[in-house]
């Protein structure tokens, strides 16, 4: 950190490793929560962190891109974002043409918490929507309508928010080609700037939650 050249512009990213309830296809680093207990603690924990990066990080660095991901860092409550915002700004500043990225899930979407994303800098929303087929979203644990998803794109632009990033996975449980053409399709109804298409990886072993999935429902290569 100390060989960065005075000035520089750098990359930061923010993990908020808390859910409100775990997909069964997830193997990210997180943890389930019903309370904001341990996301307190947290964010106290983050807050000491940036501060000590602070002391080693050479004067005049500026942040070119911010992300925000997780677990749901939308879980965030207002004060919780404005905080965590002050604390990366107290850091570095953010470049006018700066590109601060939050993932966001949209069962856990409020108007407070986007009004508070938005006050804090974030110019493009990273959506997970995974499958639009309720077969499949029953099969992985995580329901998500597609009126749902197209309330908080709706909710994002109203904002401001223009630049619309979504996720798909192939190689979910249940899913066909053609059942997959339709999902592609209500998610280009929403015109994002991007999809960002990932394969399932199926390793109960290691990501034990994935053990809800049956094998013999995956599709073949």
């Amino acid at each position: 950190i100390q060989a960065i050249p005075q000035g520089s512009r750098i990359s930061l990213y923010v993990h908020v490793p808390f859910c409100r309830r775990l997909c069964w296809f997830c193997a990210c680093r997180t943890q389930g929560t019903q309370t904001d207990k341990p996301v307190i603690a947290y964010l106290e924990t983050l807050k000491t962190e940036l501060q000590m990066l602070g002391t080693y990080l050479p004067r005049g660095v500026q942040l070119s891109r911010l992300h925000w991901g997780g677990g749901t860092p939308n879980l965030l409550a207002g004060d919780m974002i404005r905080t965590l915002a002050k604390a990366q700004y107290d850091l570095a500043p953010l470049v006018p043409d700066g590109d601060f990225s939050v993932e966001i899930d949209p069962n856990e979407c409020s108007a407070e918490g986007l009004d508070a994303l938005c006050e804090a800098g974030m110019t493009r929303a990273s959506i997970g929507v995974q499958d639009f087929d309720i077969e499949i979203q029953q099969a992985i644990g995580r329901l998500q309508s597609y009126e749902t998803t197209h309330c908080l794109i709706e909710m994002l632009r109203g904002r401001g928010v223009d630049d619309i990033s979504a996720d798909l996975l192939l190689g979910l449980p249940h899913q066909t080609p053609e059942q997959l053409t339709e999902t592609v399709q209500k998610l280009l109804s929403f015109s994002p700037n991007r999809i960002a298409a990932y394969l399932y990886a199926h390793m109960p072993s290691i990501a034990r939650r994935q053990a809800m999935i049956p094998s013999e429902t995956l599709p073949t290569p």
